[in-house]
């Protein structure tokens, strides 16, 4: 199977609708629910998502599973990455103190999640961007750098996950980048307003928010579903 790109591309959907999905983080059912009650056609319309597909909720397997579908498409949490390194380097304790407890009393054997482990590596980009031909929207999982060029040229590289994970053939700089777009909470820390030049928008989950929010041109849109019951599914508009 030949790996995705890191920087997936989409243009606009002319067949039905695109929405953009926060943290999911195991709550299958809630956005099940959620996408009942905005009508989402499984035929025509797409869902993109910020990542963290799993931990902390109860549904870990189901949302593992979204990966395969045809109308959903997330970029790299976190959260895949500390499954990713329990996996791939044998380091559980920081993905068990994060959520990652529930492959203890899963029925998923080993190898089954190690194939999970592989396919997000092959399946799942690092950003992805969609546009409907003047406006590009941007998504990363945490937050960009201050200039979207920088995640572009990071993605072009094609890195492994696993040489990542170990420090392999990545630059300080790129090092932090990536840090940045799968951990990073500096400009929700300190408010940084300023725009995120190269790019019209950029839309990241990871940080929980009673509401969303815009910092400068970066929307926040993890409202922490799997203790507030609040998923946030937002249809994708490029008349901002």
């Amino acid at each position: 199977m030949t790996q995705v790109n890191r920087l997936q591309t989409f243009t606009k959907n002319k067949q039905g609708r695109d929405f953009v999905v926060g943290d999911i983080h195991g709550c299958y059912t809630k956005l099940m629910q959620k996408l009942d009650e905005i009508n989402f056609d499984f035929k025509k319309d797409r869902l993109f998502s910020v990542g963290d597909l799993i931990d902390r909720g109860p549904e870990n397997e189901q949302c593992l599973e979204l990966i395969y579908e045809n109308w959903f498409f997330p970029v790299m949490g976190n959260h895949e990455l500390l499954m990713m390194n329990a996996i791939f380097n044998r380091k559980s304790a920081l993905w068990f103190r994060n959520g990652g407890q529930w492959i203890l009393t899963s029925d998923l054997l080993t190898d089954e999640i190690a194939l999970y482990a592989q396919e997000i590596n092959l399946l799942v980009p690092f950003a992805i961007e969609i546009t409907d031909g003047e406006k590009k929207i941007g998504i990363v999982h945490a937050e960009p750098s201050h200039d979207w060029n920088i995640v572009r040229d990071f993605c072009q590289k094609e890195y492994d996950v696993k040489d990542i994970l170990k420090g392999h053939t990545i630059n300080k700089r790129e090092a932090i980048t990536f840090y940045r777009m799968t951990w990073g909470r500096t400009r929700h820390k300190i408010n940084i307003q300023t725009v995120v030049k190269n790019i019209d928008q950029v839309i990241v989950g990871h940080t929980i928010n009673e509401n969303p929010i815009n910092l400068g041109n970066v929307r926040y849109i993890d409202t922490g579903c799997f203790y507030t019951d609040n998923i946030t599914v937002e249809e994708l508009n490029f008349n901002f």
